[in-house]
């Protein structure tokens, strides 16, 4: 992986982690000034960001006049802040009514999108379309990246993805459980814990609507690989936990 690749790919696991960050548009009562609120994400399968924001939010109304936008996200504080990590995308919020980009945000945010009829209800879902990428890994860790660099494509079906989350989730819960508490995501508390989704560099657990992202220690591009990625993970936890 040459210093572009490695760039990239940090920045997508800020991305992948967060789920949630700042997006700014350019404010239609302010003009010339951008306006800032938290948003959550989900991501698509073409690597780009789906929102879903009220019809009658400050950001929708200046979408509908200058639909260039950014989205920052900060990654876990480090002790020095200035070494904490933060992405910032760049692109275009398009009005989007495909139905696989309303299924992967449900997917992340069932709560918040548990009605379909929702759209028709006040609330709509937008595709940051990106165009590039800033991303600081810390101090003097700057670094542009083109969006094709930036923007994996999932690389697996949806019919697989289905699969695959259905059989851990029934087959599988207790590898998922140790997998959890091995990345520190929790103190032993997993109600509800099940697997959500996937893609070719790490997977998605959610326990009460809190979503965890878990990288693979190397891209997986085949179910074979993928299956043997599970198997790691799951070795790895049950060392961790004997020497507990």
């Amino acid at each position: 992986m040459n210093k572009k690749q490695d760039a990239a790919f940090r920045a997508r696991r800020v991305v992948k982690h967060k789920l949630y960050g700042v997006l700014a548009t350019q404010s239609n009562s302010m003009p010339g000034y951008p306006f800032g609120s938290m948003v959550q994400y989900a991501i698509n399968q073409d690597g780009n960001i789906v929102i879903y924001i009220a019809k009658i939010s400050q950001h929708t109304r200046n979408i509908n006049l200058d639909d260039k936008v950014s989205l920052t996200i900060v990654g876990d504080e480090a002790d020095d802040i200035r070494e904490t990590a933060r992405v910032t995308l760049l692109g275009k919020a398009r009005k989007s009514e495909l139905e696989n980009n309303h299924q992967i945000y449900s997917l992340f945010f069932p709560k918040k999108s548990a009605a379909t009829s929702d759209i028709h209800k006040g609330f709509e879902y937008y595709e940051l379309e990106i165009e590039r990428v800033r991303f600081i890994g810390g101090f003097g860790d700057a670094h542009w990246i083109k969006k094709d660099d930036f923007c994996l494509k999932q690389n697996f079906t949806g019919d697989s993805i289905s699969s695959v989350v259905k059989h851990m989730n029934e087959d599988h819960l207790e590898l998922l459980k140790l997998c959890y508490q091995l990345y520190a995501l929790n103190q032993g508390y997993y109600s509800q814990l099940r697997m959500i989704y996937f893609d070719q560099e790490g997977l998605w657990l959610q326990s009460e609507h809190k979503n965890h992202y878990i990288n693979f220690e190397k891209p997986v591009d085949t179910l074979a690989s993928l299956k043997t990625a599970f198997i790691e993970m799951g070795k790895r936890a049950r060392e961790q936990q004997s020497q507990d």
